[in-house]
């Protein structure tokens, strides 16, 4: 099949998602945006933001913030997200996706910046999303972070070796103002 046939397919299915599968929409959702992606694309893409799928919803965020356009068209939604969603499951994929936009915000945008720590260290926030978040913040200071931070952080974040990570991402925002 080709790119553009594969496009066009992805765009009949997004454009009647209920007649569809959750995972022949998913996967029309990463064909979209894999296969000659145009501006257009966007119509077919935001509606879906209400699907009540969180990975249909997080693959939607993604393409809309890192394809289609940037974190700073989607703020408003990105910050409607960031502290969760009712149709977050498991990994909080939702959350996690707009923790991500979060710090692509906060490159520029000392608010955003601001809610990423608050997520960072907030106990109430899940593991998953709050792990990405540290991840997030040690992008921004230029600090390493390996699989093993990702692990320590997500199956024990209250061990040594994640307080460890934490501390050598705070040391370094400190040094850097």
């Amino acid at each position: 099949m080709t790119t553009n046939s594969k496009h066009d397919e992805a765009a009949a299915i997004l454009s009647d998602p209920k007649r569809h599968t959750r995972q022949k929409v998913y996967n029309a959702v990463l064909d979209l945006r894999r296969n000659s992606p145009v501006p257009s694309d966007k119509s077919l893409l935001e509606p879906l933001m209400a699907y009540d799928d969180d990975m249909i919803v997080a693959a939607v965020l993604y393409s809309l913030t890192n394809v289609y356009g940037t974190a700073s068209d989607y703020r408003s939604q990105i910050m409607a997200l960031k502290d969760g969603d009712a149709r977050d499951t498991g990994e909080m994929p939702i959350q996690t996706q707009a923790i991500e936009g979060l710090c692509d915000l906060a490159k520029t945008d000392s608010v955003a910046l601001s809610e990423l720590w608050k997520i960072a260290e907030s106990s109430e926030v899940a593991d998953c999303p709050r792990a990405r978040a540290w991840q997030c913040l040690a992008r921004q200071a230029e600090v390493e972070w390996s699989r093993d931070d990702t692990e320590a952080m997500v199956w024990d974040p209250n061990s040594g070796k994640s307080e460890e990570i934490r501390n050598r991402i705070r040391s370094a925002f400190q040094n850097s103002s």
